[in-house]
């Protein structure tokens, strides 16, 4: 897997889907009512805004500029239970 550009946070997405097309999600345990599906062949990247970028510089101590993901679609092809 090459390296995504420069100064930007390395992140993978999944897309997992069912025989019936049902695409799955998950709640987040750390913010209430929000959803998204699992996080894992190209690059998208997105910059942050500055107060995002400035937050996280607060938080992480990190000087990412954004963003990169690789998303990945797969097919669940085991019994659900």
């Amino acid at each position: 897997m090459e390296a995504p550009p420069q100064g930007y946070r390395k992140n993978v997405g999944i897309c997992l889907i069912n025989s019936s097309r049902k695409i799955f999600s998950a709640s987040r345990l750390d913010i209430p009512n929000a959803w998204q599906m699992p996080q894992v062949p190209f690059w998208l990247t997105y910059d942050f805004p500055p107060e995002v970028k400035e937050k996280l510089r607060r938080q992480w101590g990190s000087d990412w500029k954004g963003q990169a993901q690789k998303w990945f679609l797969l097919k669940f092809t085991g019994k659900e239970e």
